[in-house]
């Protein structure tokens, strides 16, 4: 089971995985004018952000370029959320996980006190966790959509489909 929300798409394209690696290289750089930001090597790529669009939760787009069976190439893209994200969550969830332990050591002296305060705690975790993981969906979806439309020999194949 996938705690994280990573997503992973399968693009296509009839170009050779050489010819292909050079097309991204050369949308990919370091300046303003580059619409992507990262790396690309002859077997893959890694895409930080993109340039004209700022997220904080923007994915970080990682494909392998692979030889089809039939011919043309693969690209396995494989979407996760930057490291600064998962490290915020895990600080989030932690503090949320102590109010929870304070509220039950608090009722374990008092059997008094009400349980109910734990939906405090619980509900912020589980919307927060939610608003994190639709957001990063809906980046997700951009980024692939923005990456098919930039390098015109990519193809998606089945561009609203995303699989864990």
């Amino acid at each position: 089971m996938n705690l994280l929300p990573v997503r992973v798409v399968l693009l296509t394209a009839d170009l050779a995985p050489g010819a292909l690696a050079d097309l991204l290289r050369g949308l990919v750089g370091d300046g303003p004018a580059a619409p992507f930001t990262g790396a690309v090597a002859p077997d893959g790529f890694v895409i930080a952000r993109m340039n004209e669009y700022r997220s904080t939760i923007m994915p970080l787009l990682r494909g392998t370029i692979r030889v089809k069976a039939d011919g043309g190439t693969g690209v396995d893209l494989r979407l996760r959320p930057p490291g600064t994200i998962i490290v915020f969550m895990g600080i989030w969830l932690a503090f949320l996980a102590a109010v929870a332990a304070v509220i039950g050591l608090a009722h374990a002296r008092d059997t008094g006190r009400s349980l109910l305060w734990l939906l405090v705690p619980a509900g912020l975790g589980a919307f927060s966790w939610f608003l994190m993981t639709a957001v990063f969906t809906a980046d997700a979806r951009w980024a692939v959509q923005h990456l098919v439309e930039s390098v015109p020999a990519l193809h998606a194949t089945d561009p609203g489909e995303f699989r864990n």
